[in-house]
């Protein structure tokens, strides 16, 4: 199905994407922030550590970076626009909503696979997200979960789908499955 293959494209974009980000000097600066962020938690883990570990000198690190906040923020934000964009294009890939369900839960599990450290710092203490950082984040994940809500209810709609329960308890259950 379309959807599907619409997928399969979004892991395609992710990787070629991580890849170019990586070559860059900020890339690099996320992605060993990423990664300690992940390893070692938000909280715990300071901004020499993420310079020593990219090597680079802590106060250059403040060329690219106000803060530690600034950096999960945009590491949270990229995730969710990625996401967004990707449900997006499964959605309006035109497949029958079964097919786009499908889909859906095909794209959360290969996100699962490629944003391993980025759900890795969303598990961490909420504090973090409690400051603001992960506003874009939330507002990303409202719209995605309204747009799994909005498939659910047409494909009740159109007879594809049983309507065993309200929509947005079955798009609940199904981020959460996921």
């Amino acid at each position: 199905p379309a959807a599907i293959r619409v997928v399969d494209e979004a892991r395609t974009r992710w990787v070629r994407e991580s890849e170019d980000d990586s070559g860059e000097r900020r890339g690099r600066i996320l992605d060993t922030a990423r990664a300690l962020f992940a390893q070692r938690g938000f909280e715990a883990t300071t901004i020499r550590e993420i310079a020593d570990e990219a090597g680079i000198q802590a106060g250059n690190l403040y060329r690219y970076f106000p803060s530690k906040d600034a950096m999960v923020a945009e590491i949270l934000s990229r995730f969710s626009d990625r996401l967004l964009v990707a449900y997006r294009d499964v959605i309006a890939a035109g497949s029958s909503a079964t097919e786009t369900l499908e889909a859906i839960c095909w794209l959360l599990d290969q996100a699962g696979r490629h944003f391993t450290r980025e759900i890795e710092i969303l598990k961490g203490p909420t504090r973090m997200l409690s400051l603001g950082v992960g506003d874009h984040y939330r507002k990303g994940a409202a719209a995605r979960y309204a747009m799994l809500v909005g498939l659910i209810e047409r494909g009740v709609a159109s007879g594809e789908l049983n309507d065993l329960a309200d929509p947005a308890l079955v798009a609940s259950c199904v981020r959460e499955i996921m």
